[in-house]
């Protein structure tokens, strides 16, 4: 929870403007909240991968308190070819080991080819949401 003001110890989270292993900008708005003196919307200090979020809406926390983790990580450019590019050995098997498929993954590599990092962070977006799942 951020600083919300002198003498302010605590917060209620409104609402979160970004779902967990969402993609988010620096800057961009994560969530509203609320204290008894103002309301404000708190903003992304990095780049990265939303995850790990510990609060939801309507739930108090205190000033300090983490509500989120982001996993930075490069931003995916779509491909302007449509066409796929050929795949490494070394890509195939981080696919195969990820459960992953070509099609899941944006490649930010030359020409849009996938690259390791690639394949880690769609990884670790899909397992954040799956970790989220009830």
């Amino acid at each position: 929870m951020p600083h919300l003001g002198e003498s302010v110890s605590s917060g209620v989270l409104l609402a979160w403007q970004v779902s967990p292993g969402q993609w988010v900008d620096y800057g961009a708005v994560l969530f509203e909240v609320e204290s008894d003196k103002t309301t404000l919307e708190v903003t992304a200090t990095e780049a990265g991968v939303l995850g790990n979020v510990s609060c939801t809406a309507g739930e108090s926390r205190a000033v300090g308190e983490q509500l989120a983790w982001i996993f930075a990580a490069r931003r995916h450019v779509a491909v302007e070819d449509e066409a796929r590019p050929r795949l490494s050995p070394l890509i195939r098997r981080l696919l195969q080991e990820a459960g992953l498929d070509a099609g899941e993954v944006t490649g930010t590599g030359p020409g849009g080819r996938i690259t390791a990092e690639d394949v880690v962070c769609a990884r670790a977006a899909r397992d954040i949401s799956r970790q989220e799942e009830p």
